[in-house]
């Protein structure tokens, strides 16, 4: 069983779909492990909701969802299978929300855009403004805290733009097509929010809050 998992863990997503098609009881069970932890990131900040039992049960009934449509064919390779998952978990966030009737308004005014252009690598967006040594686990912690805070300010189109970009991942066709916008409205929307959060990150506490 063991020596069956480490091959299946060296197989593409692709190859284990198919292999989970073939009724091969380990191979779902890899993708799982391989990309529930960022779609649990993902759908955390969606729905904004500290409940661990309830965001563990959206990551469940997304990866259900995501069997089911293998095993019946209704998985399409045109998408990679981690997009084609983090457009499963957040239309299960959406739905999570309109049921508890939640209306975000708060949004924080935003300044010019990111000269850089907004593209920061996955480890990269969860130090912004972690200090020198990154390596020290508190700083990493308020790092993380402040992240949460900031992104409760922003309006929810932002906030949803930037947790698809740098917690799934996704380039910004994928981000376009779950938002149901333009590549260059995806673009925009996370040039116009980076460089604010970049900002507000090296703040103080109690200046961060009286800016926002």
């Amino acid at each position: 069983m063991k020596r069956n998992r480490t091959i299946l863990s060296g197989m593409s997503d692709r190859e284990l779909i198919a292999l989970t098609q073939a009724e091969n009881p380990d191979a779902f069970g890899v993708l799982f492990q391989r990309h529930s932890e960022r779609l649990r990131s993902t759908i955390y900040f969606l729905i904004k909701d500290r409940d661990k039992s309830l965001v563990d049960d959206l990551v469940q009934d997304a990866f259900i969802k995501a069997q089911e449509a293998i095993m019946t064919k209704g998985y399409s390779e045109r998408n990679s299978f981690g997009a084609w998952l983090a457009r499963i978990g957040h239309n299960l966030a959406v739905d999570c929300l309109r049921r508890k009737g939640r209306g975000d308004k708060k949004v924080v005014c935003m300044s010019q855009l990111d000269a850089r252009g907004g593209e920061y690598s996955y480890d990269e967006w969860h130090q912004l403004g972690s200090g020198s040594n990154r390596e020290e686990e508190i700083v990493k912690d308020e790092t993380i805290r402040m992240i949460e805070e900031l992104l409760e300010e922003l309006s929810p189109d932002l906030r949803e733009t930037l947790i698809l970009r740098y917690y799934a991942e996704l380039p910004y066709r994928d981000i376009a097509d779950i938002t149901d916008v333009s590549i260059n409205t995806s673009l925009g929307r996370v040039r116009y929010s980076l460089k604010n959060l970049r900002k507000f990150l090296n703040m103080p506490k109690r200046a961060m809050r009286k800016a926002v």
